[in-house]
């Protein structure tokens, strides 16, 4: 059996209908529900595209960083997948291509979580740190000078 065979082999499996009693409203609903949150998944990565370059942020998918928005679009259109494949399940036991969609989905989820932990936040906090001390270099050269006179001590008390 070929493997995509395999992935579409519905037997001996029964569809997820079979536990809803094929009851129409019941159907109905899940139906709504799930396809409502697969749009919304399918919408949710075209928007943050658009947000990225109307906001100016277009570094962030020009430089290095293009992997994160690519990661996160990933994890959220396999979401939006998922949600599809479950309506798909309520008439087709196609309970093969399920898991291996749900592997897909944590694994990609899982990587995506730690690419921000351990190479973005990272970063983040080495740019705040860089802000932080511009911001305290910029702090110190607005200060106003005290002039002292000629042969004054200084405030630590060693002669000038």
């Amino acid at each position: 059996m070929s493997w995509l065979a395999t992935l579409l082999n519905e037997s001996p499996f029964a569809p997820h209908g079979f536990c809803l009693n094929f009851e129409p409203s019941l159907l109905a609903l899940t139906v709504v529900g799930d396809a409502l949150t697969a749009l919304a998944y399918v919408l949710i990565p075209i928007q943050l595209l658009a947000i990225v370059r109307r906001a100016g942020m277009r570094r962030l998918v020009i430089s290095g960083e293009r992997w994160v928005l690519v990661m996160f679009a990933s994890f959220i259109l396999l979401c939006g997948l998922h949600h599809a494949l479950q309506i798909v399940l309520l008439w087709h036991a196609f309970y093969w291509l399920d898991s291996w969609e749900g592997l897909l989905q944590g694994s990609v989820s899982l990587f995506t979580s730690a690419m921000l932990q351990f190479a973005i936040l990272p970063e983040l906090r080495k740019s705040e740190l860089r802000k932080s001390e511009l911001r305290s270099k910029s702090e110190l050269r607005q200060r106003p000078q005290i002039r002292q006179k000629p042969g004054a001590r200084a405030p630590s008390g060693e002669p000038q």
